[in-house]
């Protein structure tokens, strides 16, 4: 499955009690479709308890859109919770984890050449130099 088919098929839950977790979630919306994941991430600090959002992957588009349409801003375990279609993460995007001097556009704008003039310094010069 490649990630844009991946996040066509994945919704976001946010605002879970502490009580919820996977199987609840399964159990909430396995009826508008096949669910294929259920992922609750977990507390950086306390892996004991997680962050209060959690992603439900189906297998088909269409039981996206029935679970976001039956169960946005409906209760679950006592809290009002949102459903939408899941974002792709910005670090997912291609190059964005890269500096930006790593980028050879960013270079020919922003960059100065060594030795002002943009000649080439040879290995002698710079040795003369650091003495």
């Amino acid at each position: 499955m490649t990630s844009t088919d991946r996040n066509k098929k994945t919704i976001y839950i946010g605002g879970l009690s502490d009580s919820t977790n996977e199987e609840t979630l399964l159990n909430a919306f396995s009826t508008f479709g096949q669910v294929v994941e259920v992922n609750i991430p977990r507390d950086l600090e306390n892996q004991t308890r997680h962050r209060g959002f959690g992603f439900v992957v189906f297998s088909e588009p269409s039981e996206v859109d029935d679970a976001i349409d039956n169960m946005h801003l409906n209760v679950l375990d006592g809290r009002v919770i949102n459903v939408n279609l899941a974002r792709p993460l910005k670090t997912a995007q291609a190059g964005s984890n890269r500096p930006v001097w790593q980028d050879e556009e960013w270079l020919k704008q922003h960059a100065t050449p060594l030795g002002g003039g943009g000649e080439d310094v040879g290995k002698d010069q710079v040795d003369g130099q650091s003495g």
